[in-house]
């Protein structure tokens, strides 16, 4: 699935999927004549439907979710069709195209290998790399005017960047050649794929073209992904513990109660690995493990005998007779020659030259010149089972997806006695963090507990300096979680269950970190489980009567209320209005939207709501009296928009520069709010801009989500009713920030960006 992704922002979740709840009544629903229209234009677009509508776009997506695949099979069915090859090319096509498209596809990563220092980018580079592909430049002129002609430019990511001053920077050269085709050719449809973290630098983005996401695997793609997996296993006959039925139900349930796992089965090469894994012997706990299972899968057991020249059977473990080895020998090269390509890659995307591996391999044999034979067969061996390395046609090896490369470099650096040290230096670089996270999952997986502890604190060791070291706390934090602190024995352990969290809430409040680096320390150090002190505490406002939540409700706040039985149908008469009753059976409500979202379901995130949910909220507490000081002659609602106002201006009044109208009484500052300059893309951690907060010390009035005040806007011709909302929020701007904006809210929808807070008012004015 697809969704629009604006340059810069780092990528979401998918806003546009649905639930069967209030998320499918779109506030354009009631006015629609055809809903079915609507609904469906609202839908998340395919990626097939996205090549046949928008015809030129960038396909953004994590490792694995598919991009390459997609590509491949793309061109793969297309070119049959072209070929007359392939018969029912339209129904496997969805029927998307009245007739074939005629595909070319650059390999990025192949072409940017062919550049020298006296490349220069443009036009005629672009057509160098085409006519390679097509052969014919006739023929490629008259493809190229042809609306009929699709060009894929497979992997930007993968082509590197120049890593120091004067270097090649063979990225820059491909995008702007890249650029100088697309400004050339209007009529052919055009598709770019890259990974999603590279192509948030700004410096190596392509202009004119939209940037859409290939999102992970719902729930009902990896349900259909499984049964066909497990029935193609079945159809063949494949060796499965227990049987495909029972296998399939073996990982179902995995997924069902391991959520790391469910969120890897998003990804289709991972789910592969898992289905694969699991038909073996089921799923291991640790992530470490089961790349080890999948890598020993891949290398050893892929293709389990190859012929070779001769007609016999030989298989990579045969070959290890001759010198008198074992497969850890062979390991070990891979995973020296992997860490050493990783860090010489200058991309994520490393190849390992298959020179270099006959020659380390051949220093395995006893015998110099027998060696190179020797080495030349596993080599081949390797390169025809084409699971864990597969030869890039152009002297290289190169791993089927990121993860295996990070796994193998992460065994290389358990395996140095320097490890602590290096791991602290290499933390430093991005590309290195799922190396060192594995490498700390591996560690756990052996039972090595204090060299997790001793690992992580090197990482943080001394006085952390911001921003700089924001990279090495960002990974320490990552690699706690991974470890899971529960583990912890030591005395350095026990010292970090207090410090890793402490120091990650400090980064997330320190405005010289950028933006989405507080944002990823926050979310990290709440699953740590860090919690601010005064997360209940109530504000007095300044010349009124009242006291006003210092932070929007949190989900950590709004399960309180789910737990005490808020949403179950006893106690609709007890805290639901009579609208909210109805509002709440009608779409099923049972929690906030919020907790259905990982991008907004962090424990210090705002809870995500209707109106009458934080109505009913408002009414619990009230009763209750679960958090904050409420006195005995106290109730507890929504503020009016004058209250809410109060509290934005700490009792003042709006000043005579409405540029100057924010919580902190002076122009708009971006490092004071999480609005949509951050292009954050999500909620944040309500205590993550303390330089934002009023005077009195309430937070988050500008930004983050906008809150729902008491006040009636008004009824329309059906009954239903909109409330005036207040505050800006990650998804608007500046402008909407001010303590005079307003927008109007139908009391039924919950949207993405909104929230409330509380006010403590007398009983004798509880409205």
């Amino acid at each position: 699935m697809l969704e629009a992704l604006p340059r810069g922002q780092d990528a979401p979740a998918t806003a546009g999927r649905r639930r069967k709840t209030d998320d499918d009544a779109h506030p354009l629903m009631r006015w629609a004549k055809d809903e079915e229209t609507l609904r469906r234009a609202l839908e998340p677009l395919t990626a097939l439907e996205a090549v046949q509508r928008r015809r030129r776009f960038v396909l953004l997506g994590d490792p694995g979710s598919g991009k390459s695949t997609f590509v491949n099979f793309l061109c793969y069915v297309l070119a049959g069709a072209m070929l007359d090859a392939e018969a029912a090319w339209q129904g496997i096509l969805e029927h998307r195209f009245d007739a074939p498209l005629y595909p070319i596809r650059v390999v990025l990563r192949e072409w940017s290998a062919t550049l020298t220092e006296g490349s220069r980018a443009g036009l005629a580079l672009a057509h160098e790399a085409l006519a390679a592909c097509v052969g014919d430049a006739g023929r490629l002129a008259a493809l190229l005017e042809s609306k009929q002609t699709l060009v894929c430019f497979d992997g930007l990511d993968e082509v590197p960047p120049a890593e120091d001053a004067g270097a090649i920077d063979r990225r820059r050269i491909v995008l702007e050649s890249v650029e100088a085709f697309c400004a050339e050719y209007r009529q052919c449809a055009v598709l770019v794929t890259s990974r999603i973290k590279p192509y948030e630098n700004p410096a190596y983005q392509l202009s004119g073209l939209p940037a859409l996401r290939l999102d992970d695997l719902d729930g009902p793609r990896i349900e259909r992904f499984i049964a066909r997996w497990y029935g193609e296993t079945e159809r063949i006959k494949a060796k499965c513990v227990g049987g495909p039925e029972e296998a399939g139900r073996r990982l179902r349930a995995a997924l069902e109660t391991r959520p790391k796992l469910r969120e890897m089965a998003g990804r289709p090469l991972l789910l592969t690995m898992l289905a694969r894994v699991n038909a073996r012997r089921g799923l291991p706990e640790s992530r470490a493990e089961l790349y080890h299972e999948c890598v020993e899968q891949l290398l050893w057991e892929w293709e389990k005998r190859k012929e070779d020249g001769d007609g016999a059977f030989v298989a990579l473990d045969d070959l290890l007779v001759e010198p008198g080895k074992q497969r850890a020998d062979v390991d070990r090269v891979l995973w020296q020659m992997t860490f050493e390509a990783h860090r010489q890659s200058g991309s994520q995307a490393a190849t390992l030259p298959i020179s270099g591996v006959e020659s380390r391999l051949a220093a395995l044999h006893p015998h110099k010149y027998n060696g190179v034979a020797w080495a030349r067969r596993v080599v081949d061996l390797m390169s025809q089972r084409g699971g864990l390395l597969a030869d890039n046609g152009v002297g290289g090896f190169v791993f089927p997806h990121t993860s295996l490369q990070e796994y193998l470099a992460a065994r290389w650096l358990i395996e140095q006695k320097e490890r602590v040290s290096e791991a602290a230096q290499l933390a430093e670089v991005d590309t290195w963090r799922e190396v060192i996270l594995l490498a700390c999952g591996y560690l756990t997986w052996q039972g090595r507990y204090p060299d997790v502890e001793n690992l992580v604190n090197e990482l943080i060791a001394g006085r952390l300096a911001m921003p700089d070291d924001i990279h090495r706390l960002l990974v320490a934090g990552m690699a706690w979680q991974e470890f899971d602190p529960s583990r912890a024995t030591t005395n350095t352990g026990k010292a970090l269950l207090e410090r890793i969290p402490a120091e990650l809430t400090r980064a997330m409040q320190d405005a010289r970190v950028p933006a989405v680096y507080r944002r990823n320390a926050g979310l990290l150090a709440a699953e740590l489980g860090a919690l601010p002190d005064d997360l209940d505490d109530l504000v007095a406002v300044p010349g009124t009567d009242l006291r006003m939540g210092k932070y929007p409700v949190t989900n950590t706040q709004f399960e309180r209320f789910v737990e005490a039985g808020g949403y179950k149908a006893e106690n609709e008469s007890t805290w639901w209005s009579e609208e909210g009753r109805k509002y709440k059976q009608q779409w099923g409500w049972q929690a906030p939207r919020s907790f259905g979202d990982r991008r907004f379901s962090g424990s210090t995130q705002p809870a995500i709501v209707s109106w009458y949910e934080a109505e009913a909220y408002c009414a619990w507490l009230a009763a209750t009296r679960a958090h904050g000081d409420i006195g005995a002659g106290e109730t507890v609602r929504l503020p009016t928009q004058a209250e809410w106002e109060a509290a934005a201006r700490n009792g003042q009044a709006a000043p005579a520069n409405k540029d100057a109208d924010y919580p902190w009484r002076g122009p708009f500052d971006s490092d004071r709010a999480n609005t949509q300059e951050s292009s954050l893309g999500q909620t944040t951690p309500v205590h993550m801009y303390p330089q934002g907060a009023t005077p009195g010390g309430i937070h988050d009035l500008a930004g983050n989500v906008r809150e729902w005040t008491g006040d009636l806007h008004h009824r329309d011709k059906d009954g239903d009713a909109w409330y005036w909302i207040k505050g800006g929020s990650w998804a608007q701007g500046a402008d909407s920030a001010r303590a005079s904006a307003a927008v109007r809210g139908l009391a039924s929808i919950r949207f993405d960006a909104g929230g409330f807070r509380v006010v403590v008012v007398p009983i004798s004015r509880s409205r």
